[in-house]
Protein backbone atom coordinates (compact mmCIF):
# COMPACT_ATOMS: atom_id res chain seq x y z
CA UNK A 1 0.00 0.00 0.00
CA UNK A 2 0.78 4.09 -0.72
CA UNK A 3 2.50 5.68 1.99
CA UNK A 4 0.51 8.26 1.68
CA UNK A 5 -2.53 6.18 0.89
CA UNK A 6 -2.12 4.89 4.41
CA UNK A 7 -1.19 7.82 6.10
CA UNK A 8 -4.59 9.77 5.03
CA UNK A 9 -6.19 6.79 5.92
CA UNK A 10 -4.89 6.87 9.52
CA UNK A 11 -5.63 10.31 9.91
CA UNK A 12 -9.40 10.25 8.75
CA UNK A 13 -9.73 7.65 11.37
CA UNK A 14 -7.99 9.81 14.13
CA UNK A 15 -10.38 12.54 12.66
CA UNK A 16 -13.34 10.44 13.33
CA UNK A 17 -12.28 9.33 17.12
CA UNK A 18 -12.69 12.63 17.67
CA UNK A 19 -15.57 14.19 15.68
CA UNK A 20 -17.11 10.99 17.83
CA UNK A 21 -15.98 11.70 20.99
CA UNK A 22 -17.03 15.98 20.93
CA UNK A 23 -20.56 15.01 19.80
CA UNK A 24 -20.43 12.26 22.79
CA UNK A 25 -19.39 15.34 24.94
CA UNK A 26 -21.39 17.72 23.98
CA UNK A 27 -24.09 19.35 26.36
CA UNK A 28 -27.88 18.27 25.68
CA UNK A 29 -30.04 21.28 25.78
CA UNK A 30 -32.84 19.90 28.05
CA UNK A 31 -36.61 21.27 29.37
CA UNK A 32 -37.29 20.23 32.29
CA UNK A 33 -40.89 19.98 32.98
CA UNK A 34 -42.09 18.82 37.45
CA UNK A 35 -45.88 18.03 37.50
CA UNK A 36 -47.24 19.79 40.72
CA UNK A 37 -50.26 19.01 42.35
CA UNK A 38 -51.60 22.78 40.98
CA UNK A 39 -50.62 22.03 37.13
CA UNK A 40 -46.86 22.43 36.39
CA UNK A 41 -43.35 24.16 36.31
CA UNK A 42 -41.33 24.63 33.03
CA UNK A 43 -37.74 25.63 32.91
CA UNK A 44 -36.48 26.39 29.06
CA UNK A 45 -33.56 27.65 27.36
CA UNK A 46 -33.85 30.22 24.72
CA UNK A 47 -31.96 31.28 21.39
CA UNK A 48 -31.68 34.72 20.25
CA UNK A 49 -32.38 36.34 16.82
CA UNK A 50 -29.95 39.16 16.72
CA UNK A 51 -30.18 41.80 19.81
CA UNK A 52 -33.86 40.05 20.97
CA UNK A 53 -35.78 36.99 21.39
CA UNK A 54 -39.13 36.51 20.85
CA UNK A 55 -40.90 33.34 20.97
CA UNK A 56 -44.14 31.72 21.11
CA UNK A 57 -46.76 28.83 23.43
CA UNK A 58 -49.52 27.47 22.75
CA UNK A 59 -52.46 28.96 24.93
CA UNK A 60 -55.50 26.86 26.08
CA UNK A 61 -58.78 27.98 27.51
CA UNK A 62 -58.23 25.31 30.58
CA UNK A 63 -55.03 26.61 31.70
CA UNK A 64 -53.09 30.08 32.94
CA UNK A 65 -49.54 30.22 31.86
CA UNK A 66 -47.57 32.85 34.29
CA UNK A 67 -43.66 33.49 33.58
CA UNK A 68 -41.48 32.73 37.03
CA UNK A 69 -37.98 34.09 36.25
CA UNK A 70 -36.09 34.98 33.12
CA UNK A 71 -32.18 34.43 33.87
CA UNK A 72 -29.71 35.85 31.64
CA UNK A 73 -25.87 34.35 32.62
CA UNK A 74 -26.99 34.02 36.18
CA UNK A 75 -28.33 37.58 36.09
CA UNK A 76 -32.35 38.14 36.37
CA UNK A 77 -34.03 40.11 33.90
CA UNK A 78 -36.88 42.13 34.68
CA UNK A 79 -37.89 43.57 30.83
CA UNK A 80 -39.27 40.39 29.64
CA UNK A 81 -42.91 40.85 28.72
CA UNK A 82 -45.86 38.21 28.17
CA UNK A 83 -48.19 39.40 26.29
CA UNK A 84 -51.11 36.53 26.12
CA UNK A 85 -53.46 36.39 22.23
CA UNK A 86 -56.17 34.35 21.03
CA UNK A 87 -54.44 31.17 20.66
CA UNK A 88 -50.86 31.79 21.92
CA UNK A 89 -48.32 33.44 24.81
CA UNK A 90 -46.13 35.80 23.22
CA UNK A 91 -42.87 35.96 25.10
CA UNK A 92 -39.97 38.84 24.15
CA UNK A 93 -36.92 39.87 25.60
CA UNK A 94 -34.58 42.84 24.92
CA UNK A 95 -31.22 39.93 24.37
CA UNK A 96 -28.61 39.10 22.59
CA UNK A 97 -27.52 36.06 24.56
CA UNK A 98 -29.46 32.69 25.60
CA UNK A 99 -31.82 33.04 28.39
CA UNK A 100 -33.54 30.82 30.42
CA UNK A 101 -37.23 30.97 31.47
CA UNK A 102 -39.09 29.37 33.98
CA UNK A 103 -42.89 29.52 33.87
CA UNK A 104 -45.72 27.99 35.63
CA UNK A 105 -48.91 26.50 34.56
CA UNK A 106 -51.66 26.17 36.55
CA UNK A 107 -54.87 24.04 34.73
CA UNK A 108 -54.82 20.84 32.67
CA UNK A 109 -51.43 19.45 32.16
CA UNK A 110 -52.60 16.84 29.61
CA UNK A 111 -51.20 19.51 27.51
CA UNK A 112 -48.04 21.36 27.92
CA UNK A 113 -47.39 24.40 25.54
CA UNK A 114 -43.41 25.00 25.30
CA UNK A 115 -42.09 27.89 24.00
CA UNK A 116 -40.71 27.98 20.90
CA UNK A 117 -38.30 31.05 19.31
CA UNK A 118 -39.70 32.52 16.15
CA UNK A 119 -37.56 31.89 12.78
CA UNK A 120 -35.75 29.09 14.53
CA UNK A 121 -37.80 26.17 13.99
CA UNK A 122 -36.36 24.75 10.90
CA UNK A 123 -32.81 25.37 11.88
CA UNK A 124 -33.61 23.53 15.49
CA UNK A 125 -34.38 20.06 13.15
CA UNK A 126 -31.15 20.98 10.92
CA UNK A 127 -28.93 21.02 13.80
CA UNK A 128 -31.00 17.80 15.48
CA UNK A 129 -27.28 15.73 15.03
CA UNK A 130 -25.10 18.68 16.21
CA UNK A 131 -27.55 20.08 18.94
CA UNK A 132 -29.75 17.21 20.84
CA UNK A 133 -32.41 18.37 22.65
CA UNK A 134 -33.95 15.94 25.92
CA UNK A 135 -37.26 16.84 28.08
CA UNK A 136 -37.81 15.58 31.13
CA UNK A 137 -40.81 15.10 33.60
CA UNK A 138 -40.53 14.83 37.06
CA UNK A 139 -43.36 14.34 39.68
CA UNK A 140 -44.75 12.11 42.40
CA UNK A 141 -44.77 8.36 41.79
CA UNK A 142 -48.37 8.09 41.79
CA UNK A 143 -48.78 11.27 38.80
CA UNK A 144 -45.88 9.59 36.81
CA UNK A 145 -47.10 6.08 37.22
CA UNK A 146 -50.84 7.84 35.72
CA UNK A 147 -49.19 8.80 32.32
CA UNK A 148 -49.50 6.54 29.34
CA UNK A 149 -46.23 6.06 27.68
CA UNK A 150 -47.21 4.44 24.86
CA UNK A 151 -49.80 7.31 23.93
CA UNK A 152 -48.44 10.15 24.89
CA UNK A 153 -46.43 12.42 22.85
CA UNK A 154 -43.72 13.24 22.19
CA UNK A 155 -42.48 9.08 22.95
CA UNK A 156 -41.17 9.13 26.96
CA UNK A 157 -39.02 6.38 28.80
CA UNK A 158 -38.32 6.39 32.24
CA UNK A 159 -34.79 6.12 33.55
CA UNK A 160 -34.02 4.66 35.87
CA UNK A 161 -34.38 7.20 38.55
CA UNK A 162 -37.83 8.19 38.50
CA UNK A 163 -37.53 10.42 35.61
CA UNK A 164 -38.95 10.37 32.23
CA UNK A 165 -36.88 11.19 29.43
CA UNK A 166 -37.71 12.37 25.61
CA UNK A 167 -34.57 12.97 22.98
CA UNK A 168 -35.47 14.87 20.48
CA UNK A 169 -33.89 16.80 17.38
CA UNK A 170 -35.73 19.92 17.79
CA UNK A 171 -37.90 21.45 20.45
CA UNK A 172 -41.67 20.50 19.97
CA UNK A 173 -44.41 23.05 20.64
CA UNK A 174 -46.18 20.81 22.50
CA UNK A 175 -46.22 18.24 25.05
CA UNK A 176 -49.29 15.65 25.15
CA UNK A 177 -49.51 13.77 28.22
CA UNK A 178 -52.05 10.56 28.10
CA UNK A 179 -53.53 9.11 31.38
CA UNK A 180 -53.51 5.53 31.60
CA UNK A 181 -57.07 4.45 31.32
CA UNK A 182 -58.08 7.31 28.97
CA UNK A 183 -59.66 7.41 25.95
CA UNK A 184 -56.92 8.52 23.65
CA UNK A 185 -57.00 9.56 20.01
CA UNK A 186 -55.21 5.90 19.63
CA UNK A 187 -57.59 3.97 21.96
CA UNK A 188 -60.43 5.41 20.38
CA UNK A 189 -58.77 5.11 16.48
CA UNK A 190 -58.55 1.09 17.62
CA UNK A 191 -61.73 0.63 19.05
CA UNK A 192 -63.33 2.35 15.70
CA UNK A 193 -61.11 -0.09 14.05
CA UNK A 194 -62.46 -2.86 16.28
CA UNK A 195 -65.77 -1.63 15.58
CA UNK A 196 -65.74 -1.85 11.63
CA UNK A 197 -63.92 -5.44 11.96
CA UNK A 198 -66.86 -6.56 13.84
CA UNK A 199 -69.56 -5.08 12.01
CA UNK A 200 -67.93 -6.97 8.90
CA UNK A 201 -67.54 -9.86 10.28
CA UNK A 202 -71.51 -9.70 11.24
CA UNK A 203 -72.25 -8.59 7.45
CA UNK A 204 -70.28 -11.77 5.91
CA UNK A 205 -72.37 -14.16 8.56
CA UNK A 206 -75.63 -12.45 7.61
CA UNK A 207 -75.41 -12.54 3.86
CA UNK A 208 -74.02 -16.43 4.23
CA UNK A 209 -76.91 -17.28 5.93
CA UNK A 210 -78.90 -15.63 3.28
CA UNK A 211 -77.82 -17.47 0.80
CA UNK A 212 -77.74 -20.29 2.46
CA UNK A 213 -81.48 -19.88 2.96
CA UNK A 214 -81.91 -19.00 -0.48
CA UNK A 215 -80.32 -21.90 -1.84
CA UNK A 216 -82.39 -24.41 0.31
CA UNK A 217 -85.81 -22.20 -1.09
CA UNK A 218 -84.60 -23.22 -4.50
CA UNK A 219 -84.34 -26.45 -3.84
Amino acid sequence: MNRSVLLGSVLSCVAALFAASDLGAQAIDTVHVRLTPDGAEVTQRLLPEGASIGAFAIRFDDQELQVLEVVREGESLLDATLTPTAGAYALDVASGAPIRVRYALSGQTDRIPLFVAGGRAELTVARGVEAPYMVQIRGSAERLAAIDLKTSLPRFEANGSGVLEARLSSIPSLVRLSSTGAFTFTRIADLMALLLIGAGVIWAVMKLRAVARDAGTDQ
